[in-house]
């Protein structure tokens, strides 16, 4: 499972994330879970080339066991 949350999202605040992962992480699957974060004031407000670049991410990570970084996103943009 591959989270991507907008920093600055007002509809859908950052913290919602936490009550995914601790789901997540009490249902035994905590290592499938990685969550990613770009920088946006807005609710899912994502370039093409990030939409992309998640997917791309997802692919890789089911396809050939390449598991995605946490937080990459810190930097500017989702992988």
């Amino acid at each position: 499972l591959l989270t991507v949350h907008n920093t600055g999202d007002a509809i859908v605040p950052i913290g919602a994330a936490d009550g995914i992962r601790t789901a997540v992480h009490a249902s035994g699957a905590g290592d499938r879970l990685v969550g990613q974060q770009v920088e946006s004031a807005k609710h899912c407000e994502f370039t093409d080339a990030q939409l992309q670049g998640a997917f791309e991410t997802m692919i890789a990570w089911a396809e050939d066991g390449v598991r995605p970084v946490a937080n990459a996103a810190a930097v500017g943009a989702v992988p």
